[in-house]
């Protein structure tokens, strides 16, 4: 499914916390439109004519994919499998991506006596 040009530019923003959903109105908030479901970390790129965004799948990876605004052709380009981080972006020539991710995790645990 194609999606519809708004005339001027488009609003995108991120909509509930149970299953997070990227969304698309006109500026003056008329006209919303679910774009994609289960949005990742907060993790879309708006380009002219291209929406990348991470989504979570069915075997509990996370994808970062491809939505061509045109012709509405949603297709994954790479499998995460470490623990997204907050946000993406694509460079202008869409060549690369920079996002974030954890590589560990851990903890210290800390017994401090007389504490004062």
């Amino acid at each position: 499914m194609a999606f519809e040009s708004f005339d001027g530019e488009s609003l995108y923003y991120m909509k509930g916390a149970v299953k997070p959903m990227l969304c698309r109105s006109r500026l003056d908030g008329s006209g919303e439109a679910p774009i994609a479901e289960d949005i990742v970390a907060r993790g879309f790129a708006v380009t002219p004519d291209r929406i990348y965004y991470f989504r979570w799948e069915a075997d509990g990876h996370a994808t970062l994919r491809s939505l061509t605004l045109a012709t509405g052709e949603n297709a994954p380009i790479a499998t995460i499998t470490k623990t997204l981080h907050l946000g993406l972006t694509v460079s202008p020539d869409r060549k690369n991506a920079l996002f974030t991710q954890i590589d560990s995790e851990g903890s210290n645990l800390v017994l401090l006596e007389e504490f004062h």
